[in-house]
C-alpha cells in the first residue's frame, strides 16, 4: 500500500478520493498553514473527551458540531509534504470567533507552544518539531473526526475516523488566541484508504 503524503495536492486527492480528480482548489490566507493542503473533506464534526473542572471529576464527551453552511466552508486536510500527512482544520472565518469566545477565553489554562502540547500527546506527530510557532491552549483529546466528501463509486458519504484506535495515542485539539484550531501530536497518518492509526 503506497503512503500519502506525496510532494503533489493534486495527486494525492487523486488517491485518496480513489481515483475522482479535484474539483476546485481553495485559497486560504493563512501564513501558520502549510502552502498547499490536500482536503480530506468537509469537516462535520470533531469528537473530544474534556477534563471536567473539578479535580475528582471524570472526562466528559463532548462534539463540535458544524451547521450545514460551516460544513460547506470548513475543510479538514492534510499536508501531502508531511511524512505522516499532518492534519489541519481550515475553518470558515465567522468560526474563530466562536472558537476563541468558548475555548480561549472562558479556559483557565495557561497558553503553551503548539510543539509543546504535541510533544505532551505523544506519538508519531509528537516526536516532531515542524509546527508553526503559535501558542494554544488544550480543548481535549481528540477520539474521532467526521468529514464528507465524494469518492469514485461512492456519493457523497460521511466518514468518521476514530483517533488512536489501534495505538492508544490521540491528538489533543487545541485553541489559539485567534480562535484557529489545531491538532497536536497523535500517531495517524494519512494514507490513501483514509486517516488510519
Amino acid at each position: 500500500m503506497r503512503t500519502v503524503p506525496r510532494k503533489d495536492a493534486a495527486e494525492a486527492f487523486l488517491d485518496t478520493s480513489w481515483g475522482l480528480p479535484h474539483a476546485e482548489e481553495v485559497e486560504v490566507d493563512d501564513p501558520d498553514l502549510p502552502d498547499k493542503l490536500t482536503e480530506w473533506g468537509r469537516l462535520i464534526e470533531i469528537h473530544l473527551n474534556r477534563p471536567k473542572s473539578n479535580p475528582n471529576g471524570k472526562e466528559k464527551s463532548i462534539s463540535i458540531k458544524l451547521s450545514g453552511h460551516e460544513q460547506e466552508n470548513s475543510h479538514l486536510a492534510f499536508d501531502p509534504t508531511q511524512q505522516d500527512g499532518r492534519l489541519y482544520l481550515v475553518l470558515e472565518e465567522g468560526l474563530h470567533d466562536q472558537m476563541r469566545e468558548e475555548f480561549w477565553d472562558k479556559s483557565k489554562m495557561n497558553p503553551r507552544p503548539l510543539w509543546e502540547v504535541a510533544r505532551m500527546a505523544g506519538g508519531r506527530h509528537g516526536r516532531r518539531d515542524d509546527y508553526p510557532d503559535v501558542e494554544v491552549k488544550p480543548i481535549g483529546i481528540v477520539t474521532g473526526l467526521m468529514y464528507g466528501r465524494n469518492k469514485r463509486g461512492d456519493d457523497y458519504s460521511w466518514y468518521i475516523h476514530k483517533m488512536g484506535e489501534e495505538s492508544g495515542i490521540q491528538p489533543v485539539l487545541t485553541v489559539g488566541n485567534d480562535g484557529r484550531l489545531w491538532i497536536a501530536g497523535g500517531n495517524y497518518q494519512s494514507l490513501i484508504p483514509g486517516i488510519t492509526d
